[in-house]
């Protein structure tokens, strides 16, 4: 999981987060995560609330199906990057609104005919607050003949609050971020 967000971080905790060698050197983690710099000077500072994540950016789109459901995300239109979780292409990554309930969920659809449900412990959404954290346990999921998609309602999320940020940052405009955890 992510390093703390104060406080002291000793290298060895970059390390047992992120991987890599002894002795240990900062600069073998550039670009680790968001926000940590890709080049140039580099410092400890920088670690606070990292983590190993793949981190996939949703370039966000509105797809409308009739009357009963409008997308919101990488659903028909829309881009990611990386295309890929763990090794499954990613067919859509969105927030469903249904017309009909008023109601938000958030799903995920990997390429596969036998895509594991345990493929990932949890993944983080971006919200208009920060991060809300999903655990891949608590979703519905089902393997399809060629996918697996996984899906988290209002009552998934932590909080209320947590839910309605993630419906005022995924509202099909500008790009978002999904943490996934192994």
């Amino acid at each position: 999981m992510a390093l703390q967000s104060s406080g002291a971080i000793k290298l060895s905790e970059i390390q047992t987060e992120f991987g890599g060698s002894n002795p240990i050197s900062l600069s073998e983690y550039y670009a680790a995560d968001v926000g940590v710099p890709a080049s140039g000077e580099i410092s400890i500072a920088d670690f606070y609330g990292t983590s190993s994540a793949l981190n996939v950016t949703v370039t966000q789109a509105i797809y409308t199906s009739g009357t009963s459901s409008i997308y919101y995300g990488y659903f028909i239109n829309g881009s990611v990057s990386p295309t890929s979780i763990f090794g499954y292409d990613i067919i859509y990554i969105y927030r469903r609104y249904s017309t009909s309930t008023t109601d938000s969920a958030f799903w995920l659809y990997l390429d596969g005919a036998s895509v594991p449900s345990n493929l990932f412990t949890s993944i983080q959404v971006q919200t208009s607050s920060g991060f809300a954290e999903l655990l891949a346990s608590s979703a519905s999921t089902s393997q399809l003949s060629t996918a697996r998609y996984w899906t988290w309602t209002e009552a998934d999320f932590a909080s209320t609050a947590d839910y309605n940020n993630f419906i005022t940052e995924w509202d099909g405009t500008g790009d978002v971020i999904v943490k996934v955890y192994a």
